[in-house]
This record gives C-alpha cells, sequence and structure tokens, in this order.
C-alpha cells in the first residue's frame, strides 16, 4: 500500500505540473491521463457500503441526502460535488437492495448528469439490473467503477477536471459522514481504522483541489476542509511488511496477498472532532452553499 501511495503521490504532483505548464498538447494528454489514474486509486462508496452491512448496521437511509434536493443545486461545482453524494447513496442502495431508493438516486443523478452534460457516460440500465436481480459483489463493483470511470473520464476530456475532483470529494465525504455517524452509534476498531486511513485520501484531494486554487468556488472548497485536514495530519498511520502469502489457485496459478499491513492510531477525541467537521462539510454541501 506504501508503494502504491507513494506512486499516487508522485503522478499527482506530475499531473499537477502539466496544469500549471501544460501549453503542449502531449503535457495536457499526460495530465489527463494521470488524473485519470488517479481517480480510479480512489477507495469506491460500494466497498465501506458492503463493510457496514456486513457488521449489520441498518440501512442508513436517513442519513442520506433527500433526492428533492436535486433542484437547488444550480452551480456547476454543486452539481458535481452531489453528483458524487448521490453516487454514494446509490451504493448503499445497491448493497442493501433497496429497489424503490435505488430508483430515486439514479433520477437524481441522472439529473445532474444532464446538466453537467456528461450522461452519456452513465449506464443507468446495468445499474438498476442490479437493484432488481442478485448479482456477485466483484460484478456489482465493476459496474459502479466504470459508470464513475465514464464520468471521470468525459469531464477530464472536456477540460472541467475540477469538476472530476469535486465529484470524487462528494463521493467520499458522504461515505466519511456515514462511517462516522455508525462509528458514533457503535463504535468498532474496524471502523475506527477505516476512519483513519482516509488521511491519505484527504491528502490526494487536497493536493488535486490546489491546482485549481485560482478559481474561487475551490478555495473556498479547500479553506472548508483545512480544519479537517488538520485533524488527520496528527493520526499516525505505520505501514508494516509482511512475508507474502503465496499459494496456488485452482488453476495452479501463484498468487500472493498483500505484502503490507497498516496501524492506524486515532484517538476517540480526533474521531469525534472528524464527525464533526465532516458533518459540516458535507451539510453545507447539500444544501448547496
Amino acid at each position: 500500500m506504501k508503494r502504491k501511495m507513494n506512486f499516487i503521490r508522485e503522478i499527482t504532483i506530475i499531473s499537477g505540473l502539466c496544469i500549471l505548464l501544460g501549453v503542449t498538447a502531449k503535457a495536457q494528454q499526460s495530465q489527463k491521463k494521470f488524473l485519470s489514474e488517479v481517480f480510479k486509486s480512489f477507495p469506491s462508496p460500494l466497498k465501506m457500503s458492503n463493510l457496514l452491512k456486513d457488521l449489520e448496521t441498518p440501512y442508513p437511509w436517513p442519513l442520506f441526502n433527500p433526492v428533492i434536493s436535486v433542484k437547488n443545486y444550480r452551480t456547476k461545482y454543486q452539481q458535481a460535488l452531489n453528483l458524487g453524494v448521490y453516487s454514494t447513496d446509490l451504493s448503499f442502495a445497491m448493497v442493501y437492495k433497496k429497489i424503490t431508493d435505488g430508483s430515486d438516486y439514479l433520477a437524481a443523478i441522472e439529473h445532474l448528469a444532464k446538466d453537467l452534460k456528461v450522461a452519456q457516460g452513465f449506464d443507468r440500465a446495468s445499474i438498476e439490473a442490479f437493484l432488481i436481480k442478485e448479482h456477485q459483489q466483484d460484478s456489482l463493483f465493476l459496474v459502479a467503477k466504470n459508470n464513475l470511470t465514464r464520468v471521470n473520464e468525459q469531464l477530464i476530456e472536456t477540460n472541467r477536471s475540477e469538476l472530476a475532483i469535486l465529484m470524487s470529494l462528494g463521493g467520499w465525504l458522504e461515505s466519511l459522514y456515514v462511517t462516522c455517524w455508525v462509528h458514533s452509534k457503535a463504535p468498532k476498531n474496524i471502523l475506527k481504522s477505516r476512519i483513519g486511513n482516509q488521511k491519505i485520501v484527504l491528502e490526494q484531494l487536497m493536493l488535486l483541489l490546489s491546482f485549481y486554487e485560482a478559481k474561487p468556488a475551490i478555495k473556498k472548497m479547500i479553506q472548508e476542509l483545512r480544519p479537517l485536514q488538520k485533524v488527520f495530519d496528527k493520526i499516525k498511520i505505520d505501514f508494516q511488511y509482511n512475508d507474502p502469502n503465496t499459494k496456488e489457485d485452482d488453476n495452479g496459478i501463484l498468487i500472493s496477498d498483500d505484502d503490507t499491513s497498516t496501524k492506524v492510531f486515532l484517538t476517540n477525541q480526533d474521531a469525534k472532532t472528524i464527525y464533526k467537521l465532516t458533518t459540516k462539510i458535507r451539510n453545507q454541501i447539500i444544501q448547496g452553499k
């Protein structure tokens, strides 16, 4: 994981230089490629949704952004942020098999995707099929990831990378908000560890946002996130190397488990502060402020 995060940090720095110095078509193409790789590295909200369900957490629908609010988002920045928020809410509906809610979130997502002119990258039919039928989780992750990837790539290709960043930020904040809420009601070490590990994701998001700080809306978003980043900066994450567990699968192919593990040191007070700050930022987003 440490090697992976160092790679992500390197490509985000390179992409930032391309953004700042992108005077050639080659530089711009490199920037788009690097940004696409960074977005693919971000954790899927489906994984957290699945974890909470495995922990027998009740379906947390009262926490989600009301679908009726979709009409309140007038600016492209509000639309991108809440496209991410609704995508996470949809992830929970998909994992918990809440068909009606899922259809509502799909409609909200489609509405915002049309506003942002990226609706052609959103495959509503494939997601609706997953809401109705039973499928393996791996297939569910693939369909959801492919949808987000297509939307991100459309934004990047049309020189709106900052909107792709905001969409990822909105989805990440919604997932963190729900996780923090669940942890506050029923504390568990695994949730505490997942919350602490989000330090890495926020670091990447802040770096990406900094490349567009000249835009007033982005600058405001960075300022709102800084108090949260300060709390995350206090968290210590230890990466430990383990001997890979190499074995043969049923086809005789050698496979290895991840050769790193992490230990997250997050105090209860910092966990509470993260929850409080995340809630504040997330509520401002869904209110369209």
